[in-house]
């Protein structure tokens, strides 16, 4: 019983330390911008299901002005239009409707 509960301790010491000093995977960057707003009327970014589509309805949460986000990577369309996708989601939002928080330069996102 006593030689489980040391096991046990240890096994949670070990990955306690290893999962705070490991490094992110792969090394992740991420980038924070914050929203503009669509207009003055929606004061908010809409997320998209792909980069370039429609605006989602539903799911996706809305980047409201003013306040910051993080994004993980960007695509670039034929276009030329960039777009980044939410930490975490799988939610994609507009470059041209984020800016970064004043003071600021995030850094280049890796291509997703």
């Amino acid at each position: 019983m006593w030689l489980l509960l040391v096991v046990a301790v240890l096994l949670l010491g070990f990955v306690f330390t290893f999962t705070q000093l490991w490094p992110a995977p792969h090394g992740r960057i991420v980038a924070e911008y914050t929203a503009d707003g669509v207009d003055e009327e929606a004061s908010y970014v809409p997320g998209h299901g792909e980069a370039g589509g429609p605006p989602l309805k539903l799911g996706p949460p809305k980047l409201w002005s003013g306040q910051t986000f993080q994004f993980e990577c960007e695509v670039i369309l034929p276009d030329g239009a960039v777009w980044l996708r939410l930490a975490d989601a799988l939610y994609w939002y507009s470059r041209e409707e984020l800016h970064p928080p004043r003071g600021t330069h995030p850094p280049a996102l890796p291509s997703c």
